[in-house]
């Protein structure tokens, strides 16, 4: 075993070995224990947990001069996602102790992190989520934030005396007084310590020196814990959220030794910023193009370098939408593989991108949108407006809109900015618009508001909607009336938008519900019913076929099979249910005996006895039982049965004991066939809930076509009203509306998304029921979830 851990430590130093000759930017008398460089996930023996994503653009040219063009890094995305490397053994290069100096340092950008956070960089040690047994932190490099900044911090721990079992005297935190700037660019961040003398711990921020404050436990000259416990990147704690960072880490270092300032200072070298671009994005001629890119890197600002890279891709499966006029009411709806209606990982970038012409003059350029945006025209920023801030609990202030720029324009909607700029051209032009938006954020809803770009040129009254450079299309003056009709049609499209990429979706199950169906009518054919009796004329139709299967069987149950149905209905079943079903009914069966159907009354219970005897009432325990003296046999036990009440039930044991569901004789016969026009109506109502109208009802009498109820019965099964009417049948057998649990919340709650949209695609019963158990998409958005 020794030898074993003798040979793994070797390894591993060979492996560090390989590391420090890619520590480009180490000068020489640096003593690197190890580097992370995150350009290649398979060369580095690391144990990946939770969400992280690899290959994202890390610190870059021109901006990092000193970084390769390709340079990546790593993000993480908090909830515990770490990376692992394991502890080689007993006085590795990890371990520090008395005397030992260190050096820790990475290049950071940082997504979000809580007031009071301490989120984890790189640290060894106190990795399990047992707080008995996480008291064990050797070094960590991690941020802290502090009203409203986030500070360097370094963090070490000492053995726990006797006496501080509930104390944290032996946790020692040292925290920078200086802190990041909140622009969530790329940082480097550096602390350096030599255990024992608590007077050299000094940290580094973008090259600039910072000191700093013992701010938990204090300074001290003890040791810190020393074990074989592994290097966590990104989180601590058995993966605690609190602990956990979010945003991008590159160019991971720890040293065994205190690196020089100037080396440190040396390590940011930061060009000047670069110029704000407008995107590289083509046009679509007569339209406007719409692109939808999830989980953006912010909501509150623009990155230096924005790109569409794995970090900012167009969603996968989601077509870009088409629009002729920038005016866009909502975003489409997200539908997972399934297509089950699914969140938005927000921020959502939107760009919608269009060439348009504008006359000479002077343009005033208008841009409505809920928060950060930015309107290019040519290759400038014409206008813009600021990101998303305020109260997300639904309680702030709501003050008056604002007086419109032009009399009898529409009003700006409420959260949504209102922003003007203006457009000075010599002759007229075709320019390229491309419109940029945030859409929500942390703690903010997926929702544009009310987005459009308006243009009013010198010589017209109105803003009118921007629209592509087609020569067909007419004004659109952003008035009441006209945006209310647009405003529609955009939902049509958008509806029709999202139909279109939920059935492409769902489509990828299809193969597999075939295969099931396939095997379904397989198994039918084999386990078909018995033959009918001759005689019996069953018809084309399968429901016509089934029913008249049903009525058939109906004649040969025996529990049917009664002179007078309604007799059990009407005097034995309300005995029965009066004083035996409290204790023998569906919920509570004493004695394991249940006497809600006739089975189970010949079945007996635990006795495994019958407590009927069909026409033989003095061999039928029911009897012996209700009709005993000693109140210890006598059922029930609370009250004797009347006399009435004990002949009835003798006379219908006597009589065969049947169990009739009430069915009288003649509904064994089939009715006759009703005329067209009761037939229309009955359709019309079973399946889309209304009647038909005077016109569709003549049309169809006088059609005399052999096959038109058929069609019309399909006809009306592919109406979008047939999935009005049956969403609420199925809210209410699935027990969903809160209508029937609370009726004062007057709602119905989003869930009847998922039935609209899966009746209205048709999909089988079997797969809707396998969709509800499965409980996928979003609870809030509309999937069976």
């Amino acid at each position: 075993m020794i030898e074993m851990k003798r040979f793994k430590s070797l390894l591993f130093g060979i492996f560090v070995a390989l590391l420090a000759t890619q520590m480009s930017f180490l000068s020489a008398n640096e003593n690197g224990v190890a580097r992370w460089d995150f350009d290649s996930e398979e060369s580095i023996p690391f144990e990946k947990a939770g969400s992280i994503d690899r290959d994202q653009s890390g610190p870059r040219p021109p901006e990092f001069p000193d970084f390769s063009a390709s340079n990546h890094a790593f993000k993480f995305n908090g909830g515990g996602s770490h990376l692992t490397i394991e502890d080689p053994g007993p006085e590795s290069r990890f371990d520090f102790g008395p005397g030992d100096e260190i050096t820790m340092e990475a290049w950071v950008r940082v997504a979000a992190i809580s007031e009071n956070e301490n989120v984890y960089v790189v640290g060894k040690g106190r990795t399990s989520s047992d707080p008995a047994q996480r008291d064990n932190q050797n070094w960590a490099l991690r941020l802290r934030r502090l009203n409203g900044k986030s500070h360097v911090s370094f963090l070490f721990s000492t053995a726990k005396s006797d006496s501080e079992i509930n104390a944290d005297s032996h946790w020692h935190r040292w925290t920078s007084n200086g802190a990041l700037n909140g622009d969530q660019q790329w940082h480097h961040i550096a602390v350096s310590y030599q255990f024992g003398d608590p007077e050299s711990a000094r940290g580094w921020i973008d090259g600039e020196s910072q000191l700093g404050t013992w701010d938990m436990g204090g300074a001290t000259a003890e040791s810190p814990v020393v074990d074989d416990q592994p290097i966590w990147i990104g989180s601590s704690m058995g993966g605690n959220a609190a602990s956990s960072f979010r945003g991008w880490v590159d160019s991971i270092a720890v040293h065994r030794g205190l690196v020089d300032d100037q080396v440190l200072r040396d390590r940011f070298h930061r060009a000047n910023p670069l110029p704000e671009m407008a995107p590289p994005l083509d046009a679509i001629a007569g339209k406007v193009r719409v692109m939808f890119t999830e989980a953006f890197e912010s909501h509150k600002q623009w990155p230096v370098l924005f790109e569409q890279s794995s970090s900012a891709k167009t969603v996968s499966g989601l077509a870009e939408w088409q629009t002729d006029q920038f005016l866009i009411p909502r975003l489409p709806y997200r539908y997972d593989t399934w297509g089950i209606r699914d969140s938005w990982k927000g921020p959502v970038l939107v760009q919608a991108i269009a060439d348009v012409a504008f006359p000479a003059g002077k343009n005033r350029i208008l841009l409505r949108a809920r928060g950060l945006s930015r309107l290019w025209v040519g290759e400038s920023v014409a206008v813009r407006t600021k990101p998303l801030a305020g109260s997300t609990d639904g309680h702030e202030p709501v003050d008056p809109l604002p007086s419109p720029p032009v009399p009898g324009m529409r009003l700006v909607a409420y959260g949504v900015q209102e922003s003007i700029g203006e457009l000075n051209l010599n002759e007229a032009k075709v320019l390229r618009v491309i419109l940029e938006t945030v859409v929500g954020g942390a703690s903010y809803r997926c929702e544009p508001g009310e987005l459009l770009v308006g243009l009013q040129s010198e010589e017209g009254e109105m803003f009118e909607l921007v629209r592509p450079n087609d020569g067909m299309l007419e004004p659109r003056p952003i008035i009441d009336s006209e945006v209310v009709v647009d405003l529609e049609r955009s939902e049509r499209s958008l509806r029709e938008f999202d139909d279109t990429n939920r059935r492409a979706s769902a489509a990828s199950e299809d193969a597999f519900w075939s295969r099931r169906h396939a095997i379904a009518r397989e198994w039918s054919l084999s386990h078909a019913s018995p033959e009918v009796p001759s005689d019996a004329t069953l018809g084309e139709s399968p429901v016509d076929r089934f029913v008249q299967l049903k009525l058939i069987n109906a004649k040969r149950d025996p529990s049917l099979a009664v002179d007078s149905p309604s007799e059990f209905q009407q005097f034995v079943l309300p005995i029965l249910k009066q004083h035996c079903f409290r204790c023998h009914g569906e919920k509570e069966v004493e004695s394991g005996l249940r006497m809600t159907t006739r089975e189970g009354m010949l079945l007996g219970g635990e006795s495994g006895e019958s407590v009927l005897v069909p026409g033989d009432p003095h061999s039928s325990t029911l009897i012996t039982r209700i009709c005993a003296e000693d109140e210890n046999e006598r059922m029930p036990p609370s009250a004797k049965l009347s006399d009435a009440e004990i002949q009835i039930l003798t006379k219908w044991i006597s009589n065969g004991a049947a169990w009739s569901r009430g069915i009288a004789s003649d509904a064994f016969r089939v009715p006759p066939i009703i005329d067209d026009s009761a037939f229309i109506r009955r359709t019309y109502l079973d399946i889309v809930g209304v009647p038909p109208t005077e016109g569709e009802t003549r049309t169809f009498l006088a059609d005399g076509n052999a096959d038109k109820r058929t069609m019309l019965i399909d006809r009306l099964l592919t109406d979008p009203r047939w999935a009005d009417h049956w969403v609420s049948y199925w809210q209410d057998v699935l027990a969903e509306n809160p209508n029937i649990l609370k009726p004062e919340l007057n709602n119905t709650g989003p869930f009847r998304w998922y039935l609209y949209e899966a009746l209205r695609d048709n999909r089988p019963v079997d797969r809707m029921v396998t969709e509800l158990l499965m409980l996928r998409g979003s609870e809030r958005e509309g999937g069976t979830a």
